[in-house]
């Protein structure tokens, strides 16, 4: 792999990335203001109380998906075109099964529990059942377009991705505006339009994949061994999923518990602000993943930790220079989103931000481990550390601890998690713990220790909101440079500044 070809090709597709990200999200808070208004409370309630369905399987789909792409991009990087296919094939096999296990159990236990227990502002039960159907076929089809979606990003195909997510989330907007032409039965229409969109967005991932790759046409053939791993990784990343899950609602069921509903109310502000700004390092590493376990089935060993290292350090730099601010400047940006504030949001923002940094540096480790394939120890460990953070929060809340020191709790096993991570990874994949230190946490602990005392400093002397907007600017102008600086190589800073001048040339 020539290493310039691909910095340029992880460039690209973060770019596409980037807009596709910045154009879904503008696309969804508007339609999300406009659905609320055509339905009303009582019939998007409704909706969302069965459309919790998919929101329940997100979580186990997000681990197949994990698998399947992992095993995609090993046999790209060994180049075996046969093994390939097999694992597509075998892929396609088990989301097969996976439809039919949950169309059985949906319209048997799941329609019986619809129509038993849960109760509808509107009382349209015949609408509730409806769109309980709509739900559940846009679900499966869901299911389906996920190995052909995992073979996409495998094969580095980031901007038909970027484009069939825009063109996904168009299609809702276009529901919604016809939706203002319709006077009856809105919800069931919503619905149905929504499941017809899930439908075409499918076949065309379908399309696409069998059209521009061999080895995504499906071929009858079953491996009971390649089932089995399959099966057993997908089962180990929902492990991990299910652990960090169970810590979210856990502490928030906990905080309901001893203290109420306010507190649940401040962490939902903090989860919302540091989901927006995580998402963008996400799409970041979404670019990078694909090349780090190709890098591990080739056996290309410098270069798979030099780009670990790389994506590591880049990925803490993209939410640094965003975070900094944000901490900083906390207190005035929810003052002028929010009319009022919940109490505690301002530290629960600030701590949840330290926690995505943790997380934005660990990514790269965690996609490393993903390639090595034997995940079970190191699932079951990383695991069992993050559920710890339940019976810590019971404890403090038994006995009247603040909140916010829950959390500073979690931030600070989340940063023992990281460590370990990296030691146990000298284990796994043999990787050179003292060059990450030296290379990788040494950097960043002086960017941190730098780029925090100024913002800090000049934040008592800045009263007014013009005051608060420039410490903002402020502060973002010196955790870009400082990150510049010390964060990036030699080379790196010189492709940026080679593109940078390409572009002004041309404006």
């Amino acid at each position: 792999m020539d290493p310039v070809t691909d910095n340029k090709r992880i460039a690209k597709n973060t770019i596409f990335l980037y807009i596709r990200q910045f154009v879904i999200m503008g696309v969804t808070l508007f339609t999300f203001r406009m659905v609320l208004e055509l339905l009303g409370i009582n019939d998007f309630g409704t909706y969302n109380v069965i459309g919790g369905i998919v929101i329940l399987f997100s979580f186990i789909s997000g681990a197949l998906t994990q698998s399947t792409q992992r095993y995609l991009s090993f046999q790209i990087g060994k180049n075996d075109a046969t093994a390939l296919q097999q694992v597509f094939s075998m892929s396609l096999n088990i989301y097969g099964l996976a439809c039919i296990v949950i169309l059985i159990l949906a319209e048997t236990i799941g329609l019986w529990f619809v129509n038993k227990y849960l109760e509808f502002p509107t009382g349209d039960i015949f609408a509730a059942n409806v769109v309980y159907q709509c739900t559940i076929i846009s679900l499966l089809f869901q299911i389906l377009q996920l190995p052909y979606q995992a073979a996409i990003i495998s094969f580095e195909k980031m901007n038909f991705f970027a484009y069939l997510s825009i063109l996904e989330a168009i299609l809702k907007l276009v529901v919604v505006i016809i939706l203002f032409s319709i006077t009856t039965n809105r919800l069931i229409w919503y619905a149905a339009s929504l499941s017809g969109v899930s439908i075409l967005i499918c076949i065309t991932y379908k399309s696409y994949c069998t059209q521009r790759f061999t080895s995504c046409k499906y071929s009858q053939f079953w491996n009971k061994q390649t089932f089995k791993e399959l099966i057993s990784f997908g089962g180990w990343n929902l492990l991990g999923s299910a652990s960090n899950v169970a810590t979210q609602q856990g502490i928030n069921i906990l905080f309901n518990i001893f203290i109420g509903v306010s507190v649940n109310a401040a962490m939902g502000v903090a989860n919302q602000v540091c989901n927006a700004v995580n998402t963008f390092v996400t799409n970041f590493q979404t670019a990078f993943n694909p090349q780090i376990i190709k890098l591990y089935a080739m056996n290309e060993q410098e270069a798979f930790f030099n780009l670990i290292f790389r994506a590591s350090r880049i990925s803490f730099m993209l939410l640094f220079i965003i975070g900094l601010p944000i901490i900083i400047c906390c207190k005035p940006i929810l003052s002028l989103w929010l009319t009022e504030i919940p109490p505690n949001s301002i530290q629960f923002i600030q701590l949840m931000m330290v926690f995505g940094l943790i997380d934005a540096l660990s990514g790269p480790l965690w996609v490393s481990a993903q390639a090595s394939g034997r995940i079970k120890w190191y699932m079951i460990l990383i695991s069992s550390m993050i559920s710890l953070n339940i019976p810590i929060a019971f404890i403090l809340l038994r006995y009247g601890v603040s909140p916010i020191y829950v959390i500073l709790i979690r931030v600070v096993l989340n940063f023992i998690i990281a460590n370990v991570r990296i030691f146990y990874l000298k284990h796994l994949i043999n990787l050179p713990v003292g060059k990450y230190y030296q290379r990788v946490m040494i950097p960043i602990i002086i960017v941190c220790l730098i780029s925090f005392p100024i913002p800090l400093y000049l934040y008592d002397f800045t009263n007014t909101i013009t005051g608060k907007f420039l410490l903002f600017v402020l502060t973002f102008i010196i955790a870009f440079i400082n990150s510049t600086f010390l964060l990036l190589t030699r080379s790196e800073k010189s492709t940026i500044a080679n593109k940078l001048n390409r572009m002004i040339h041309r404006i």
